[in-house]
């Protein structure tokens, strides 16, 4: 943190405002100040922090607050809480889903967010059948296709195959992006495991795990091993 606040200071000339977002799973870890003394010379880093975790409580707050950051937060954390609990994640996926709807957010926005949500709460595919037609259904009734005619637009005969390669490699790129923002610059390896991940769930997975690993140990432990 405090070498991000440094560095981005020393570079652009002006004040700068670090803040830390902690999506991890660890409800008491919570890192203080940083500081470093020698001779005399002694430097105390502070920050704000924000902890997802406190968030997730049954008062209703995070479901009522009209903000758009709280659906973001809320989809983390339905995800956190359904790893292994899928028709569970499939309902509160269907309550987030409905909730973009209901606040009368704009076209553009109910798309972003709904992607997102899509990119977070992965379901297996007889629930992911059984949501779409549970999404279409709504929106026919609302009179309101704004996700499903997107869907139904990219899996048209002949541009499926091309569309889900495109977007696995846009995966894998982003994937790539975020450990070496994380942890540096990936090496030979890790590149080369990353780059031949062949299902899009496993990148998926593996992304949120980038986001929340503590060191690139706790990474390459969770990747795939060939046999």
């Amino acid at each position: 943190m405090y070498q991000y606040h440094h560095r981005i200071a020393d570079r652009y000339g002006r004040p700068v405002v670090s803040l830390a977002v902690l999506a991890d799973t660890q409800l008491e870890w919570r890192p203080g100040a940083y500081q470093e003394e020698l001779w005399g010379c002694r430097l105390q880093f502070e920050y704000p922090v924000c902890k997802l975790l406190d968030w997730a409580h049954p008062s209703g707050e995070l479901a009522a607050n009209p903000n758009p950051a709280a659906v973001v937060i809320a989809a983390h954390l339905a995800a956190q809480a359904t790893g292994g609990d899928m028709p569970e994640r499939h309902r509160l996926k269907w309550e987030l889903t409905r909730r973009l709807y209901e606040r009368g957010y704009a076209r553009q926005d109910i798309l972003e967010l709904y992607r997102l949500l899509d990119w977070l709460l992965v379901l297996p595919d007889d629930l992911a059948v059984a949501f779409r037609r549970e999404l279409m259904n709504y929106e026919q009734e609302k009179i309101m296709p704004y996700v499903t005619s997107i869907e139904q637009l990219g899996r048209q005969e002949g541009r499926q195959e091309g569309w889900q390669e495109g977007r696995l490699q846009a995966l894998r790129e982003a994937l790539l992006d975020l450990v070496e923002a994380r942890f540096g610059d990936p090496s030979y390896a890790l590149r080369e495991t990353i780059i031949g991940l062949p299902d899009e769930s496993e990148v998926k997975r593996l992304l949120r795990l980038a986001g929340l690993a503590r060191t690139l140990e706790d990474f390459t432990g969770a990747l795939p091993t060939s046999n």
